[in-house]
């Protein structure tokens, strides 16, 4: 049985392997803002989207090579990249990201699954080249 000691270490190991490893990427995703009273009804104006953009350290790995395989039921190919990212720098839940952008290139999230032992540590996501392009 895993202790509360045991989970923090595997937290501190998380951290130390990812030294040195890390690129700044930009999480994005829609929220909706709520409309304005109209004035003259009191009624809510419409909703609006809005994007957001917010940066992250993460481990980015490139997928090179043609064999398919999949990461938890994601069928990943060559040109994805899988985002690994500690859960405590996300700022919101990332089931809720849509979109990454990793050196200069933007990716649709296809997929993210929470990852850890005991607790969850991070999060991998898979990105796929928004239009389409390697």
């Amino acid at each position: 049985m895993l202790s509360d000691k045991d989970i923090e270490f595997m937290k501190q190991a998380d951290a130390d392997i990812r030294i040195n490893r890390t690129h700044s990427v930009l999480i994005g995703w829609t929220t909706e803002l709520p409309g304005e009273k109209d004035s003259w009804t009191g009624e809510p104006t419409e909703v609006t989207e809005q994007d957001v953009t917010v940066a992250v350290d993460a481990v980015v790995t490139e997928i090179t090579t043609e064999e398919h395989a999949l990461e938890s039921g994601i069928e990943v190919e060559e040109g994805d990249i899988i985002v690994d990212v500690r859960y405590e720098d996300l700022p919101i839940k990332a089931n809720d990201i849509e979109k990454v952008t990793y050196d200069g290139e933007e990716y649709t999230i296809i997929g993210a699954d929470r990852r850890g032992i005991g607790a969850f540590v991070r999060v991998e996501m898979v990105g796929r080249l928004t239009n389409g392009q390697g």
